[in-house]
């Protein structure tokens, strides 16, 4: 009988509730069940509210129900929604933005649940901007509790933005305003004490971060079963604490908890994986390799699903159609790094191939999950972060791969994977845009657009903070962080523009047998990899493969020695630089070229004539074409008697093979020239007039106050060859390359050419030459490449680019750049008119003058086959054919005549 009265009363319940027309009761009894946490329970009633208030065009109401669904969609443990979150709180602030009528308190919830959401979705700047926004209106309200809520939020935001001790003051400063309140029960201070231990794990406060912890999870512990998950997570936390204070005694007992506590709960997932993981950490920091390997492979059986392990060697296979199936963890290439690193300590201990081989399958799936996680991320930021962790693991990996090449030097596979190893490791992010479509150039735009905007907002940043420093002008703030939520908005939109349009490249990098097909009998390609322990170099040529490992030891201060005394001519210090280059430059050849030419120079079918370097780490920095065959010891400083390198090679680069091979189908097509230049520079105007001379009216050249960045922006993509002659600066850490132009009083431009404004020029032009300084050099982002000023106009379309490795002078810049067009127009490829003006150079020049400072620092990126096709010498073909068409002619009619 109870039992029906109960179910009698749930029904009267549903329907009062469902035929309830009352608005209020509505949003009030989806509130109740959201702060029940019920969530899924309180939809239907946000949704009923939001059609009653669209029936009675209550935009407020509407706006209130939208909130109130977004919150529970974003606190939904179960199935969180950031995304439907994010929308439903956008669409409410375009209605209430400008309505008078919507109180504080909405625009408070509002703000609030956009910058918790926007924090979710990785959106870290523009989080911030919704948080001030919600802090400002918290304490608008004296409202101590939405302040505290605020500060820890914005603490979280700092501290994904990396700002960890700011992050720390902030999380501080919320859990002392809360501490401060007298309340029974606090939901929210144990997970603030929790996040604030993870904050000073990272600064490696360990102790501290325990404390923080401990409070956290005696909190956690008095609600009971309903936080055993975090509970878990905590135990490991402390645990892994422990084990960096070098307490394994305490370290024990804390991941003994944690495991009994998950494998109740869970056989597999990313919980049980990471607690299997971080036990395996322990053990190995402690040389107990049997117990690590044992719990690194519990954790890879709790990453993929059906996967049970015949034995502690085996490994989980991958498969095109099921990846996403099958794995639990995406931080499964970090398992599979740890695995690998113990079995390959075991091999070298135990001499065990059985290790060797199992290492180098964790890596070879390790990489491959690495790459698609690469790949599938639309944005630049959080792909280069990868790379960045990830060029350890393709170090690690190709030292387990040297080892069985070195054991089985007969089985090409080795060779064939330590070369994808270094292949995609280094501009995926160049060949991901470069395979999508550089003709379009929609998306190119749509990414200066986003440069731009992202322009105005940080000036309104700094406003806004100018503001805070003056006093608290609540209503100047809201003014400026409203413009800048209106900027973010707008770029949200530019954004959702480029994120359908990338492409994958997972078919685009090229393999051995691929380069190898594509150069010619005389050409070597040397990939290059520089690690933290080793360089490595995998050279191919038509018939032959080389895998070499160089130690870094005295690499590294010979480079450095190298590139002071090629770079720069010291006359107070001649002799000794003199003696300086000449030993570094033959050790930089003898240690980075000859294990490859001397081995490839045994095959008697094929004489290598020309090298191409796909550089990696510093290596990017040497000209190569000045090193040294033969360490000459002439008794007095002579730089023009010197063995170079380019007198018996051809030497190009490239940023990886895979970009190199894509523009193999295009040809040569009738080629125009523009030129531009710095006033500022008497060199580069000379330049630019000997261009003229040589082209005649295939030449357009834009000199003085006609060189302005409107100009450029307008004319280059017109032009099949674009040269340069300018001041240029490789940046910084913080400042993008930039090459200048004349500063008008016409355009908005501001007379700096920076990288990111060439990304969306579409050229597709067959050369651009940078006659400026250090247009090679840029940020060196590891995992990635170099963002040099070179790469963004490859990134724009350029098939080869002339750039400079240092500083260059601006008399003899135009003298081997006159000789380099005196040469192209000649006839002679790009890479060998290059070459030959460099060699010119010397020949013509005396003992100092030859100095590589003057002519080494210009290098060719790309592919330099090609020649120039002039109009002079189509109208020259055209004049010898026509006594080929008379003679022709006078035979035909002479036959016809006869019949």
């Amino acid at each position: 009988m109870q039992r029906i009265v109960i179910f009698t009363c749930f029904l009267l319940n549903q329907f009062l509730c469902f035929g309830q027309s009352d608005l209020g009761f509505h949003l009030q009894k989806g509130d109740s069940l959201r702060e029940l946490k019920s969530y899924p329970a309180s939809y239907p009633y946000y949704d009923s509210a939001a059609t009653i208030a669209l029936q009675r065009a209550n935009i407020v109401a509407y706006a209130r129900a939208l909130i109130g669904k977004g919150y529970a969609l974003r606190f939904d443990r179960e199935n969180p929604n950031y995304e439907g979150a994010y929308q439903l709180f956008f669409q409410a602030l375009s209605l209430t933005k400008d309505d008078v009528d919507v109180s504080v308190k909405i625009k408070q919830e509002l703000y609030y649940g956009l910058a918790v959401t926007e924090r979710m979705r990785g959106n870290y700047d523009v989080a911030m901007e919704y948080g001030d926004l919600a802090l400002i209106l918290a304490e608008q309200l004296d409202d101590l509790l939405l302040v505290s809520k605020c500060h820890n939020m914005i603490g979280n935001i700092q501290a994904y933005q990396g700002d960890i001790e700011t992050a720390i003051e902030s999380s501080r400063r919320a859990i002392k305003i809360r501490e401060s309140l007298v309340t029974e029960v606090d939901l929210d201070l144990p997970h603030w004490y929790y996040n604030l231990g993870i904050m000073q794990g990272w600064i490696e406060e360990l102790t501290e971060s325990n404390l923080y912890f401990k409070k956290a999870l005696f909190m956690f512990e008095d609600r009971g079963t309903v936080e055993s998950s975090t509970i878990n997570v905590l135990r490991q936390e402390i645990a892994k604490n422990f084990v960096g204070l070098d307490e394994i005694d305490s370290a024990r007992v804390y991941y003994n908890m944690a495991l009994n506590g998950q494998e109740a709960q869970f056989g597999k997932g990313y919980l049980i994986s990471q607690h299997f993981l971080f036990l395996g950490d322990m053990h190995k920091k402690f040389a107990e390799k049997d117990s690590a390997l044992f719990f690194y492979q519990q954790a890879l059986i709790a990453s993929v699903t059906n996967f049970d392990p015949q034995s502690i060697l085996d490994n989980p296979r991958i498969s095109d159609s099921t990846i996403e199936g099958w794995l639990l963890n995406r931080d499964l290439y970090v398992v599979l790094d740890e695995k690998a690193q113990v079995l390959f300590d075991l091999y070298k201990e135990n001499d065990s191939l059985d290790y060797l081989q199992s290492a180098y399958s964790c890596y070879e799936l390790a990489i491959e999950v690495m790459l698609r996680l690469r790949l599938e991320m639309v944005d630049d930021d959080p792909s280069l972060h990868l790379a960045e962790h990830a060029k350890p693991l393709f170090e690690n990996a190709l030292d387990v791969v040297y080892a069985l090449h070195t054991v089985y030097p007969e089985n090409s596979e080795f060779l064939t994977s330590a070369f994808r190893y270094v292949e995609q490791i280094k501009h995926t992010i160049l060949l991901k845009n470069k395979v999508g479509d550089l003709q379009i150039g929609d998306e190119l735009v749509l990414v200066n657009q986003l440069k731009l905007i992202q322009k105005e907002i940080d000036e309104l940043r700094r406003k806004i903070d100018e503001a805070r420093e003056e006093e608290k002008f609540y209503a100047k703030i809201e003014e400026l962080i409203d413009n800048v939520v209106s900027l973010r908005t707008e770029k949200e939109e530019v954004a959702g523009g480029i994120g359908g349009k990338r492409e994958t490249v997972a078919d685009e990098f090229r393999s051995v047998p691929d380069v190898a097909n594509y150069l010619s009998q005389s050409q070597m390609l040397i990939n290059y990899f520089w690690g933290e322990r080793h360089l490595y170099g995998v050279a191919i040529t038509k018939t032959e493969r080389v895998l070499q490992r160089i130690d870094l030891k005295g690499l590294q201060s010979n480079l450095e020695a190298f590139l002071s005394a090629s770079s720069t001519l010291n006359f107070e210090k001649s002799e000794e630089d003199f003696e300086t280059f000449n030993r570094s430059a033959f050790f930089l050849h003898e240690t980075l070229l000859s294990p490859f030419l001397n081995k490839s120079s045994g095959n008697d079918t094929q004489e290598v004539d020309e090298i191409i370097i796909v550089p990696d780490g510093k290596i990017n920095r040497i000209p190569f074409g000045a090193l040294l065959q033969k360490e000459t010891l002439l008794g007095k400083v002579d730089y023009k008697n010197l063995n170079y390198l380019t007198f018996d090679y051809t030497v190009t680069y490239a940023f990886s093979s895979s970009i190199l091979m894509l523009d193999r189908e295009q040809k040569p097509k009738p080629m125009d020239i523009v030129g531009f230049s710095s006033g500022r520079l008497k060199g580069a105007e000379e330049e630019l007039e000997n261009v003229k001379l040589m082209w005649s009216d295939q030449a357009r050249v834009f000199k003085a106050n006609e060189s302005t960045e409107s100009n450029f922006k307008s004319q280059a993509p017109l032009y099949d060859v674009i040269h340069i002659a300018s001041h240029a600066s490789a940046g910084g850490t913080s400042i993008q390359p930039s090459i200048s132009f004349f500063r008008d009083n016409i355009s908005s431009e501001d007379g700096k050419l920076y990288g990111y404004e060439i990304y969306p020029l579409n050229l597709s032009n067959q050369l651009t030459i940078l006659s400026a300084c250090e247009t090679g050099l840029g940020e060196d982002f590891r995992g990635e490449g170099v963002f040099s000023l070179a790469r963004g106009f490859a990134f724009a379309g350029s098939r080869s680019v002339v750039t400079s490795l240092w500083k260059v002078r601006d008399k003899q810049t135009t003298e081997l750049m006159t000789r380099f067009h005196e040469n192209l127009s000649a006839g002679l490829s790009i890479k060998n008119a290059l070459r030959q003006a460099q060699l010119d150079y010397i020949s013509t020049g005396n003992e100092i003058s030859s100095h590589p400072s003057f002519w080494s620092s210009f290098i060719l990126v790309g592919n330099g086959d090609n020649k120039l096709q002039t109009k002079r010498s189509s109208l020259f073909a055209v004049l010898w054919l026509i006594p080929f068409l008379l003679i022709v002619a006078f035979f035909w009619r002479k036959s016809t005549k006869a019949d």
